[in-house]
């Protein structure tokens, strides 16, 4: 009997083991990411918004999460040759799904077109978009309907550096999350965020997912995500909104009165055809996007009030009238030093 005790007690002692180890194999799991501010920080940052969702699901699946950062497209072909298994945040392609496991959607982001006010009209990037210079970042998705138009783009290394091809004009149209864009655009360039705008009838709204590398180990790491999605879905939609240097100077101005003219007008053209006339506050802050011809061409002639009362185009950037594009007269517009 006792014998037979003893057998028991190192039976259940070793299963016990057993459980235990694998529970501390499977309680860290390296996944590969980059900086995608708002949704994955810096790691000297606190945790972004993608990075807390896979954490919670992370919880539910009973391990803990490791992030490590290497570039997107590194991260992919780490997975690809097998010296990785998992990478996150990645937007769904048949071309990528025909060398990683996907897991189900974790939730869902907006891509956009968007393009430089101060390079492109409006009508040109909302009908002509084939005639201008794309960009898109190297290794980059954003949905399948925005990757199918920036096949042929110019590729950058990071975000920024894309957007800073933007803001040079040495790009006229680059796509971006709606959340990345206003990230970047209200912490790092906040003075020029009136000037880019996205193109009207074209956005992607897709999902993201974890990618695996397909080998044994990819696909049972992506099983066990899943199980752990749905069980924190539990019937509910996962559906979630949310090293360049810049070289090209806008003309920053501020608006002032001038002698005669105590009040500052802009004017817009509407629909009709007809003048609508805007009071501006005195010192509103704007973005000069043409200068009037008189101000940019030489003239014959030192009486200079006709320069002064001819009108230049202005993007409003703070104030009641903020974003608006108007006329203003030259005589109003000081440069900002």
């Amino acid at each position: 009997m006792g014998k037979k005790l003893f057998l028991l007690m190192a039976l259940l002692l070793s299963a016990t083991f057993q459980t235990a180890r694998g529970y501390a194999q499977d309680a860290s799991i390296e996944v590969l990411t980059d900086v995608w501010a708002p949704y994955i920080n810096p790691q000297s940052e606190p945790m972004g918004r993608a990075a807390k969702v896979l954490d919670t699901i992370a919880a539910y699946a009973q391990v803990n999460i490791n992030w490590r950062y290497v570039p997107y497209r590194d991260a992919a072909l780490l997975l690809e040759k097998q010296k990785a298994h998992l990478s996150y945040p990645y937007f769904y392609t048949q071309k990528r799904a025909e060398k990683h496991y996907y897991s189900k959607p974790i939730f869902y982001l907006t891509s956009r077109l968007y393009f430089n006010r101060h390079f492109v009209s409006s009508k040109l990037a909302n009908n002509n978009l084939e005639s201008l210079k794309i960009a898109k970042v190297a290794g980059y998705s954003y949905g399948e309907k925005i990757d199918n138009i920036v096949t042929d783009a110019q590729q950058y290394e990071t975000e920024e550096d894309a957007l800073i091809a933007l803001l040079n004009n040495e790009v006229q149209i680059l796509p971006m999350t709606e959340g990345v864009m206003n990230n970047l655009l209200d912490t790092r360039y906040d003075e020029q965020k009136q000037l880019i705008i996205p193109v009207d009838n074209v956005k992607d709204e897709s999902s993201l997912h974890i990618i695996a590398s397909k080998t044994p180990e990819g696909k049972a790491l992506i099983e066990k995500f899943d199980q752990a999605i749905t069980m924190r879905l539990n019937g509910e939609d996962a559906q979630l909104q949310p090293t360049q240097n810049l070289q090209q100077k806008v003309d920053l101005a501020t608006l002032v009165t001038s002698e005669g003219f105590p009040a500052i007008l802009g004017e817009f053209t509407n629909k009709n055809g007809s003048i609508d006339y805007y009071t501006i506050p005195i010192g509103t802050k704007v973005i000069v996007l043409q200068w009037s011809s008189k101000i940019l061409n030489p003239s014959h002639s030192d009486r200079i009030y006709k320069n002064m009362m001819e009108t230049s185009n202005v993007v409003i950037l703070n104030g009641p009238h903020v974003g608006k594009e108007l006329r203003v007269k030259n005589m109003h517009i000081q440069l900002e030093p």
